[in-house]
């Protein structure tokens, strides 16, 4: 690890002047181990000719273990659990519907549900519109709620709150509405592919200094 002092960081007249004993310290808050455990089970079907489905669930758990970055040598832990599925829907040669949902629940966060709506327009076997309507939540991670990171002299004395979380913070929220076009000009050898979307996000999970 490297160590520095801690006149080095905060200087040697504000020690003194607050009475605190200058010592080695380890300015690096990025020391610790995380894990990941994820289990997805999935199904396909036909219902009919012209509808498919997909369905499934999954279950996943961080855990992780940083006396830097959470301020206690426990383990921590995140829980989350999933059910989605998907529904195409061909109704015609030219048009294809795709409707989705996904539910989730995380310990911290409750339960959200994410749902999509597309429609692909087949202009002929080179050309292609979609549209898709989206409703997505992006989950607090496992550092977004437990982080503590701070630096403390041996005596019990805090210096410094390098960061700090609120452990009741809400999911991202993300609305997204995309046109777009897929074309193939076989006598160019050229694939396109156009986009033009406009994403609302509210909510949004970032790190502030």
């Amino acid at each position: 690890m490297d160590q520095a002092l801690l006149s080095e960081a905060f200087g040697a007249d504000l020690l003194s002047l607050l009475k605190i004993p200058d010592e080695p310290f380890n300015p690096n808050i990025e020391i610790g181990n995380t894990e990941r455990f994820d289990l997805e089970l999935q199904h396909q079907l036909r219902l009919f000719p012209d509808l498919r489905a997909v369905w499934g669930m999954g279950v996943r758990q961080d855990r992780g273990e940083s006396e830097a970055l959470f301020n206690t040598p426990a383990t921590i832990t995140d829980n989350q659990w999933r059910l989605f599925a998907n529904l195409e829907w061909r109704t015609s040669d030219q048009l294809v519907w795709n409707l989705g949902a996904m539910t989730e629940h995380h310990n911290s966060a409750g339960i959200k549900t994410s749902p999509k709506l597309a429609l692909n327009i087949q202009l002929d076997r080179h050309h292609m519109l979609r549209a898709s309507y989206t409703l997505a939540y992006r989950m607090p991670s496992l550092l977004d709620t437990n982080q503590d990171a701070r630096w403390t002299h041996s005596d019990g004395t805090r210096l410094a709150q390098l960061l700090d979380t609120d452990p009741n913070l809400q999911p991202e929220e993300n609305r997204t509405l995309e046109l777009g076009y897929l074309g193939t000009l076989p006598a160019l050898k050229l694939d396109i592919d156009l986009k033009l979307f406009h994403e609302q996000v509210t909510r949004g999970l970032g790190t502030v200094f």
